[in-house]
C-alpha cells in the first residue's frame, strides 16, 4: 500500500512539474509572439519612413522596389465619378499629391463623417486591414465604365485583397497604402488614391 502511494506521489509531481513546464513554454511562447509583431511593426514604421521620404523627395518611381513579387499593383482612382482600380506599375498620378513628414501612429483608422467632411481624426495611421475589397475597383470598370477585364485581374485582385494585412492611410491627401509582409519583408500591394469624400 506504501509502494502504492509513493507511485501515486511521484506521477503527481511529475504531472505537475511537466504541467509548470509547459505553462511556462507558454509564456516564453506568447512573449516572443508578441516581440515579434512589434518587430514587424517597426519594420512597418521604417519601409513606411522610406516611402514617405521617396514622396516628399519627388522621387516616386523609387517605391516601385516595394511592391509585391515586383509585379504591377493594384491603383485606385476617381478619374470622373466613380472609383475605379487597374494593376500597373506607373504610380505618378501621386507625383500630383502633396506629401509632409508625419508621425505614422500604429492605432485604428480613422472614419470619414460625408455629411460633415471630416475625419474623425487627422493624421497617418496604420492597423491592420478591415473590409477591403479590391474587387469591387475593377467591377466598377465593368459596370460603369463599360471596359473589359479579364478574369486574371479579378483572381489576382482576390489574391492581393488576402495578403494585404496592413493598411497606412494618410487623411490630409486621403491616400491608403496596403501592404502584405512576405519573406520577413514589407511589401506594397495596392495604393488607394481615390478621394471618396469628393
Amino acid at each position: 500500500m506504501t509502494k502504492f502511494v509513493s507511485l501515486i506521489l511521484v506521477i503527481c509531481l511529475f504531472v505537475s512539474c511537466g504541467g509548470s513546464e509547459n505553462e511556462g513554454n507558454n509564456t516564453t511562447d506568447s512573449t516572443a509572439t508578441t516581440n515579434n509583431e512589434n518587430e514587424k511593426m517597426a519594420q512597418l514604421k521604417s519601409v513606411y519612413a522610406e516611402i514617405e521620404g521617396y514622396l516628399i523627395s519627388g522621387e516616386v518611381e523609387k517605391i516601385k522596389k516595394f511592391f509585391y513579387n515586383n509585379e504591377d499593383i493594384l491603383v485606385v482612382e476617381n478619374p470622373g465619378v466613380f472609383i475605379v482600380g487597374y494593376f500597373t506599375k506607373d504610380i505618378s498620378t501621386l507625383e500630383n499629391l502633396e506629401f509632409s513628414a508625419s508621425e505614422l501612429k500604429m492605432e485604428a483608422l480613422p472614419t470619414y463623417n460625408m455629411e460633415m467632411g471630416e475625419w474623425s481624426k487627422e493624421g497617418c495611421f496604420a492597423s491592420e486591414v478591415q473590409n477591403v475589397d479590391f474587387e469591387k475597383f475593377l467591377q466598377s470598370k465593368v459596370d460603369y465604365l463599360e471596359l473589359e477585364v479579364p478574369q486574371e485581374e479579378f483572381e489576382k485582385a482576390k489574391k492581393y485583397e488576402t495578403l494585404s494585412t496592413h493598411q497606412i492611410l494618410l487623411t490630409f491627401n486621403i491616400v491608403s497604402f496596403y501592404f502584405t509582409y512576405q519573406n520577413n519583408q514589407w511589401y506594397i500591394t495596392a495604393i488607394d488614391m481615390s478621394d471618396f469624400s469628393a
